[in-house]
């Protein structure tokens, strides 16, 4: 039984407690990591200048160009940072912006047993700096 990478494991008193199955431990594995990458301001990580979420007060244009360019960037990090996820789609819901908060919606496809899978992920930035990450749909 998969037990979550060593990180999770460190990160989480109880990880493989939490994940019944290989699929639930990579989900949460997943969730976790993109969690880390829209907590961190790009250009704060020592290690790679592009980890991180896209700097949201640096952009001056509308916004519909400044949504776009953040699903961009987002596309982008998640591709770079997160390679278990194929065929990613970003989507930033215009719904939650009045409310002081984004929500970042990623599908995308991960592989389970030499198939591929559908997932869905919602990535909501708290106007408070925190970040929710929830698997759904799936």
């Amino acid at each position: 039984m998969y037990k979550g990478s060593l990180f999770d494991r460190l990160m989480s008193k109880n990880f493989s407690a939490q994940c019944s199955s290989y699929e639930d431990s990579l989900c949460e594995s997943i969730a976790s990591n993109i969690s880390l990458i829209f907590s961190t301001n790009i250009g704060s990580s020592q290690s790679a200048s592009d980890y991180g979420r896209p700097d949201l007060d640096d952009v001056n244009l509308n916004i519909n160009e400044t949504l776009s360019l953040i699903e961009k960037r987002s596309y982008e990090c998640l591709k770079k940072f997160e390679p278990r996820l194929l065929n990613i789609n970003i989507i930033i819901s215009k719904e939650r912006l009045s409310f002081n908060e984004m929500s970042i919606l990623i599908e995308a496809f991960i592989k389970v047993n030499g198939k591929n899978k559908e997932i869905n992920f919602n990535a909501v930035l708290t106007k408070s700096g925190k970040v929710k990450v929830e698997k759904y749909g799936i």
